[in-house]
């Protein structure tokens, strides 16, 4: 299992933001938009890391990802707070799972995942 930030281009958006690469743990699913022609999902974090202060620092994160197979969402509702989000490696295949505290829960394989943008809230 590993963290997502080895295997999304752009990473350095959410770290010159952030000043660091999130957890994820307590985040939201804030929306997913699904794309059949090319096969791919745009995902919408709300994250909420600790400044070196100890302070929360919220912020939302886009995330592309194309060359999407095998994908799977379960419970999807008003809030969806992420318990983990990691990549499996599956063979050739990586293997997003987001696994819920509360709501949602995902898996699908990808080919490639890109940052698209960060928001500080």
């Amino acid at each position: 299992m590993s963290d997502l930030s080895a295997f999304v281009e752009n990473p350095e958006a959410v770290t010159a933001v952030l000043g660091e690469w999130p957890s994820f743990h307590d985040a939201e699913i804030v929306s997913i938009a699904l794309e059949r022609e090319n096969v791919s999902a745009t995902i919408l974090f709300k994250a909420q890391p600790y400044s070196p202060e100890g302070k929360s620092v919220h912020s939302l994160i886009r995330i592309y990802f194309e060359g999407l197979t095998s994908f799977r969402i379960v419970d999807f509702n008003e809030q969806n707070v992420m318990y983990a989000l990691e990549v499996v490696l599956s063979g050739d295949k990586k293997v997003l799972r987001i696994d819920a505290s509360y709501g949602a829960e995902a898996a699908f394989a990808f080919e490639r995942a890109r940052v698209l943008d960060v928001q500080r809230l």
